[in-house]
């Protein structure tokens, strides 16, 4: 297979479509379809499923997907490397990371590293972070930030501690009244984001041997302290995630003290590109999140 094939098997994968690779690659739509049927050929079974709504891959294609990511990858890398050595300072980067630092933390980071690195492209993905963490093992991201509870796949830099925090609706005062102990929370009716957004939480309950009494499964910070406000429950929340709000919310720091560890995750064994290795080093001096 040549690079090129790797390109069009890449573009189509995550593109959905023939039409939309050649449209990408500037490549006729004749020449997309001969390219396919050649790799075909090469591997000897189908690489994607047709259907009226697009093309998806195959279990054999979805499979061979992180090995052409990592031919891409390298191609890049030595373009990167080239253009280093010769003096010029281009290249791409793409990172993953979940709502509360992609909203507060990650836009001026990213505004004042391509203001220092023009010809750097910087590509951001906002979701979950089993959605980060997907990104990460498929090649779509580069860098990713995660939990420390999240990143057990991978080569992790902590970088910031993150208090856990309680919101609670109007109605609700602690005993303590300016914190709530952990025992507290026992029985309480609890707003809880999914399993892909929340191990942080869940793993803060297991620690403590506490059965949750669920009233609400959400899938983001919004909908979450909006339910909360209602008086529909009560939720365990990271600190940062109170800075995605212009209003004040009502929450209450628990004790004993409890943290999520925030950091950058890469897959372990990769080679950064220069471009990726530009952004890791400027995450990294910034040291806490704020």
């Amino acid at each position: 297979m040549t690079l090129l094939d790797y390109q069009v098997f890449w573009e189509i994968s995550h593109l959905g479509s023939f039409a939309a690779a050649a449209k990408k690659l500037h490549l006729t739509p004749s020449a997309i379809s001969h390219a396919v049927a050649g790799m075909e050929r090469e591997c000897g079974f189908s690489l994607f499923q047709r259907a009226k709504n697009g093309v998806s891959l195959t279990s054999g294609g979805r499979r061979l997907l992180p090995a052409a990511q990592q031919v891409l990858a390298s191609q890049e890398s030595f373009r990167q490397t080239l253009e280093e050595i010769n003096g010029l300072a281009r290249g791409h980067v793409s990172i993953g990371t979940f709502n509360s630092v992609c909203t507060t933390w990650l836009p001026p980071l990213i505004k004042l590293f391509r203001s220092r690195n023009p010809g750097i492209q910087v590509e951001v993905y906002q979701g979950s972070y089993q959605d980060v963490a997907n990104w990460l093992k498929e090649g779509v991201v580069d860098l990713g930030i995660l939990s420390e509870d999240a990143a057990a796949e991978f080569q992790f830099t902590p970088l910031s501690r993150d208090k856990l925090v309680c919101v609670v609706p109007d109605n609700f005062t602690p005993a303590a009244g300016d914190h709530i102990q952990v025992e507290e929370l026992e029985g309480q009716p609890f707003v809880l984001q999914s399993s892909g957004s929340n191990v942080d939480i869940r793993d803060f309950f297991k620690r403590h041997h506490m059965e949750l009494q669920v009233s609400c499964h959400v899938q983001d910070d919004q909908a979450c302290i909006a339910l909360v406000e209602s008086g529909l429950g009560i939720c365990v929340v990271p600190e940062l995630v109170l800075k995605c709000f212009a209003r004040p919310i009502r929450a209450y720091p628990i004790r004993p003290e409890e943290y999520r560890v925030i950091g950058l995750a890469v897959m372990a064994g990769t080679t950064l590109t220069p471009a990726a290795r530009e952004l890791s080093k400027a995450i990294c001096s910034v040291g806490e999140l704020s």
